[in-house]
């Protein structure tokens, strides 16, 4: 449904400069409490001279919990979870 509300238009996004460091850390500092039972480490991997990304903050956080979370459902025990980001141009890639 949400990504239906993107594409039609009737999300607003309040886009601003995001340091993508230390939100990936936040995410991963919240879901440790799920990770650590099941021995599954958690790596912040984005570099801290990275570019802020023009982002929405509160809709991006939603989307690295999410995607986070779901890694942590399909993870093998003792496994590990790496969010990742690199620039290319102006353009930002994140990964889980």
């Amino acid at each position: 449904l949400e990504a239906y509300q993107y594409e039609a238009g009737a999300v607003r996004l309040a886009r601003e400069p995001v340091a993508l460091r230390p939100m990936a850390q936040a995410c991963l500092d919240a879901l440790q409490p799920l990770a650590h039972p099941r021995g599954v480490a958690l790596l912040n991997r984005v570099a801290p001279d990275l570019p802020p990304a023009d982002a929405d903050p509160v809709q991006l956080r939603s989307l690295l919990d999410n995607l986070v979370g779901n890694a942590l459902n399909g993870v093998q025990r003792g496994g590990e979870i790496r969010v990742e980001a690199e620039g290319e141009g102006p353009m930002l890639r994140l990964s889980v």
